[in-house]
């Protein structure tokens, strides 16, 4: 998701599980503080189920592995098992229950009349943006954002990094200097006239005289007397 968002010249901020947007809800629905609130939703095959008051308690949330609109008796079902579990575990009997999602109101009669509780749907509209426009309204700081604060920063740190600066005149100069002698030595080796010996001062030079070649070195002092 990061790299898409940079693709598109955009910045990733939040990434919130539906557990956490349905607890938000809970301050906008109409209910008291102290009242115990099921709020369930359709999230692609799946049913999320959040249990809570509005003053911040939260009891549970779970994911259902069905949803009304494919396994409807199913839900009815595992939604009726969660009320007894809260109420048996914490003594919190739920008092009623708010359904979002698509479907959501074919639904709501046959599952009220399963688990004995009123059930209504969310004053929230549903939309195929619903969980954008409502993770928006949750704070980047939130302890459910996926998102790391060190992550966010990232593309403004890149933005901020100062630029490699490149060598100053005086630098590039003092680099020429140093491999100019290195350069003349290779040209001097180069230019080196043939028969210039390479060994070092103070050896001897190895004899080519007449004195290797007996023979005509007499025929050549007999020809000069």
């Amino acid at each position: 998701m990061v790299q898409g968002c940079e693709q598109a010249d955009l910045r990733l901020s939040k990434v919130f599980p539906a557990t956490a947007v349905l607890n938000h809800q809970f301050r906008e629905l109409p209910v008291d503080g102290d009242e115990v609130v099921l709020v369930a939703a359709e999230t692609g095959g799946n049913t999320t189920v959040v249990i809570g008051r509005k003053d911040g308690q939260i009891y549970l949330g779970r994911t259902l592995n069905s949803s009304w609109n494919i396994y409807p008796d199913r839900v009815n079902v595992d939604l009726n098992r969660t009320l007894l579990y809260v109420k048996q575990q914490f003594g919190a009997p739920v008092d009623n229950m708010w359904l979002v999602g698509t479907g959501a109101g074919g639904h709501a009669d046959a599952m009220e009349a399963l688990v004995k509780v009123p059930i209504k749907l969310s004053p929230i509209p549903y939309s195929p943006f619903y969980w954008n426009e409502q993770a928006l309204k949750l704070p980047f700081g939130d302890t459910n954002n996926l998102v790391s604060a060190e992550l966010h920063e990232a593309p403004k740190r890149r933005v901020l990094k100062p630029p490699m600066k490149s060598p100053t005149p005086q630098l590039r100069l003092a680099a020429s200097a140093t491999s100019a002698p290195s350069t003349a030595v290779r040209e001097n080796s180069r230019q080196k006239p043939r028969g210039t010996s390479t060994r070092g001062p103070g050896r001897p030079q190895p004899k080519t005289s007449a004195s290797c070649m007996p023979g005509r070195a007499t025929e050549s002092r007999r020809s000069a007397a």
